[in-house]
């Protein structure tokens, strides 16, 4: 006598699989130009190494910093999402310079969906 018509689809124990998403990253060398690093007579070796680092990181999608976080070490920066962003993130940036990390800064752009990470580098 009792006929069950349909089923519910969404019941309780049912995931959400969140799209991951690999964010895409430039790595910005700073420092200090000095013409005469640049002339034919030098004294002494040229230095190339930079003064900073700033790492830019495109989240698309990502509404504000409060949904994502990042860890950085001497030689690398992770970012991943915290729960309540609709997306997965977790990347790993390897630093070409190892960097003093706890002196670094960061900054998320809304407008653009930028987190910019700055980083003085190890002398």
């Amino acid at each position: 006598e009792n006929e069950t018509v349909g089923k519910n689809e969404n019941s309780e124990n049912d995931t959400f699989e969140k799209e991951t998403v690999n964010p895409k990253y430039e790595i910005i060398e700073q420092g200090v130009f000095d013409l005469a690093d640049h002339t034919v007579c030098t004294i002494g070796p040229m230095s190339r190494r930079p003064k900073h680092l700033a790492v830019n990181i495109y989240l698309e999608g990502v509404e504000s910093a409060s949904e994502i976080s990042i860890d950085v070490s001497e030689k690398n920066l992770i970012i991943s999402s915290k729960p309540k962003c609709k997306f997965d993130i977790q990347s790993e940036i390897y630093l070409p310079y190892p960097v003093i990390h706890s002196e670094g800064t960061a900054k998320f752009h809304t407008q653009e969906c930028k987190l910019v990470v700055s980083l003085g580098v190890r002398a």
